[in-house]
């Protein structure tokens, strides 16, 4: 699918994004998509009750090939900024 004029505009080099990370946050707000699964109105005392299990579920699958060292701490942290943002 064609690149977006305002995202063709935003990335001038050959289709790469600078900052991918900021490129996607841009895409999400301009589509008003929540940027977090407290906006998407997941309950705080559910995602709380379950962060544990979440977190050792999580570290069974694809995370053993990152190349980031996941361990239980590190996945609890990336969930809760997945839940509350940065």
């Amino acid at each position: 699918s064609p690149v977006p004029a305002q995202l063709r505009a935003a990335t001038p080099h050959a289709g790469g994004v600078p900052d991918s990370g900021r490129a996607l946050a841009d895409r999400k707000s301009a589509l008003g998509t929540p940027a977090t699964l407290r906006e998407q109105g997941l309950d705080e005392a559910s995602f709380l009750r379950d962060l544990d299990t979440i977190a050792e579920k999580s570290l069974m699958g694809a995370t053993k090939f990152n190349p980031v060292s996941m361990d239980m701490e590190n996945m609890r942290q990336l969930l809760r900024t997945v839940y509350y943002g940065n």
